[in-house]
């Protein structure tokens, strides 16, 4: 079989094609960026993690309240933090690796959950630290220990709601597009 000159070659790159004026098809649902779905992805992971924990932190508050009333007083914003945290960012994180655009306000509020979160983190740490005695390798070790976790969670964070802000530009464009095509 041979092919005519005037029809393009099948075998040869996108670039002959263009060349030659023949238009490609466009992809009917254009591929989410690789940074947002892993982002989504790993969110996801830490969000159903958080689903789990939240069971303990109930029943850490039974315990705690009978220890450390001043402690147990933070027990309620963490409980709240983290049905937030499961709730906003499992669903969000599902919704918007199925691309839907609307799931954007899930992951800000899981954002925003994550922040109470880390605020009760501080919080407890603030109130825990002060059962530590001054200057003892176990108040070093605690203020290591909680400096590099908020500083994971802040990154983890940060990269999170980068994610948001870079799906949001791409789903924005990807409808710009399909309106301009339907055009």
């Amino acid at each position: 079989m041979s092919i005519s000159p005037s029809e393009p070659n099948p075998y040869s790159s996108p670039q002959a094609f263009s060349d030659l004026g023949v238009q490609q098809a466009q992809p009917a649902h254009p591929k989410m960026p690789v940074f947002c779905k892993v982002m989504f992805i790993v969110s996801l992971v830490f969000c159903s993690l958080r689903a789990a924990m939240v069971p303990f932190s109930i029943l850490g508050y039974e315990m705690l309240s009978r220890q450390n009333e001043e402690i147990a007083l933070t027990v309620g914003f963490e409980i709240v933090a983290g049905v937030g945290i499961a709730v906003f960012g499992i669903l969000g994180n599902c919704l918007l690796l199925a691309r839907k655009d609307w799931a954007i306000v899930l992951g800000y509020l899981t954002a925003i959950s994550v922040v109470g979160s880390i605020i009760v983190g501080l919080w407890q740490a603030a109130i825990m630290s002060g059962d530590i005695q001054a200057g003892s390798p176990e108040q070093i070790g605690f203020f290591i220990g909680s400096a590099f976790t908020l500083i994971v969670r802040l990154v983890l964070l940060s990269l999170f709601v980068a994610a948001l802000v870079k799906y949001s530009s791409w789903a924005r464009h990807n409808s710009q597009v399909g309106q301009a095509l339907r055009a």
